[in-house]
C-alpha cells in the first residue's frame, strides 16, 4: 500500500489491485471506504470473465508518481507527503485491452481519467470506466444534467442491495445530512455517445457509485477507444441548499460559489504561465481548459468566456 497525504487529505493506493484507490479522506471526511470492493476501471468480457482492479487480470506496464510536480519512485509501503499528487499508469487488461489512467489529487478534490483501447474484436458485456465505494453516511442522492436540471433525487440509506439508477445525469450528488458534508461527482466521456449512465448500488457496507457503459453482444472493433474523466469535489453546506452545491461547474471556479468572477480571476492570474511551463495541480484542476497540463492564453480565452457568461 502507498499513501498520498496532504494537509487535509489522505489517499491509500493498493498495488494488489493494480494501483487503484483503496481509501480516500478529505478534511476529516471518509469518502471512499475500504469495503473489500473494487475501485477504478472494470470490464466484463463475454465468455472470458472480469478484468481490472481487484477482479484481477490487470497487469501493470508502467507507473509514475509526481509529488508537487516532482517525480518520485513508487515503492510499496511508502508514505508520500505533499500538497498535490499525480499518479499515471498504463496496464494491460488480460492482453485484450490497454488501460491508461491518471489520478490527480488536490485539496478537497480528485480527478480520475481512464482511456481503454481494445486490441481485439471482443464482445464487452459490461464496462465500468469508473466505480467507487463511497461512505454509507452519504444517504441523500441527486442526479443532475448540466447545467442544473435535477433529473432524480432520493435516498440510499436502506443498505438493502437495491439499485438507484440515475440515467441522463452527468453530475451525481451525495450528501451526509448529519455532518452537513457532500460530494459532487462529475462524469464526462468520449468515444461512446449512448448507453451510458451512473447508478448507486446501496449495499450494507457502502454506497457504491458506478458509471456504466452498457455492453453488447456485438464485438467491439479492434482499436476502439473510450475515454472518461471523473471528478469528485467535497463541499460543506446546509441541508437546505446542498443540491445547489452539486450543480456548481468545475472550470474556472476554485472559490466554489457558483459564479466565475473576479475572485476566481485573481486565482487564475496566479496560475497563468507560458505553454512551456507545467502548471501546478491546483491550477491544472481548475483552469486547464484544453487539458495540456499548462495554463496559458488559450485557457485565458476560456476564462474570459466563463466570466462573460455569468
Amino acid at each position: 500500500m502507498i499513501t498520498l497525504a496532504g494537509s487535509n487529505f489522505n489517499v491509500m493506493i493498493d498495488p494488489d489491485s493494480a494501483y487503484t484507490i483503496k481509501a480516500l479522506a478529505f478534511d476529516g471526511t471518509e469518502v471512499v471506504v475500504d469495503s473489500g470492493s473494487c475501485q477504478g476501471t472494470v470490464i466484463l468480457i463475454s465468455n472470458f470473465g472480469w478484468y481490472g482492479s481487484c477482479h484481477g487480470r490487470e497487469y501493470l506496464n508502467d507507473i509514475r508518481l509526481y509529488v508537487d510536480g516532482q517525480e518520485a519512485a513508487v515503492q510499496d509501503g511508502m508514505h508520500y507527503q505533499g500538497s498535490w499528487f499525480r499518479l499515471v499508469k498504463e496496464s494491460s487488461l488480460g492482453g485484450l485491452a490497454i488501460l491508461q489512467s491518471e489520478i490527480l489529487v488536490i485539496e478537497n478534490a480528485i480527478r480520475e481519467k481512464a482511456t481503454v483501447t481494445f486490441l481485439y474484436a471482443i464482445p464487452v458485456a459490461k464496462f465500468y470506466p469508473f466505480l467507487s465505494s463511497h461512505n454509507n453516511a452519504f444517504t441523500e442522492v441527486v442526479g443532475i444534467e448540466s447545467p442544473d436540471a435535477v433529473l432524480q433525487d432520493g435516498q440510499t440509506g436502506l443498505d438493502d442491495d437495491s439499485m438507484f439508477d440515475l440515467p441522463g445525469s452527468d453530475v451525481i450528488g451525495q450528501y451526509d445530512p448529519n455532518d452537513s458534508v457532500g460530494i459532487a461527482t462529475h462524469f464526462a466521456i468520449t468515444g461512446m455517445d449512448d448507453g451510458s449512465y451512473p447508478f448507486i448500488w446501496d449495499r450494507p457496507n457502502d454506497n457504491k457509485l458506478y458509471f456504466r457503459l452498457v455492453g453488447s453482444t456485438n464485438p467491439v472493433p479492434i482499436g476502439a477507444q473510450f475515454s472518461s474523466t471523473t471528478t469528485r469535489v467535497l463541499f460543506r453546506t446546509t441541508s437546505v441548499d446542498w443540491q445547489d452545491s452539486v450543480a456548481i461547474p468545475l472550470f474556472g471556479n476554485p472559490v466554489r460559489d457558483g459564479l466565475v468572477d473576479l475572485a476566481d480571476f485573481a486565482e487564475f492570474e496566479q496560475c497563468l504561465q507560458s505553454p512551456q511551463t507545467p502548471a501546478t495541480g491546483v491550477c491544472t484542476f481548475w483552469f486547464d481548459a484544453d487539458d495540456d497540463q499548462d495554463v496559458d492564453l488559450r485557457d485565458f480565452a476560456e476564462m474570459q468566456r466563463a466570466i462573460s457568461n455569468q
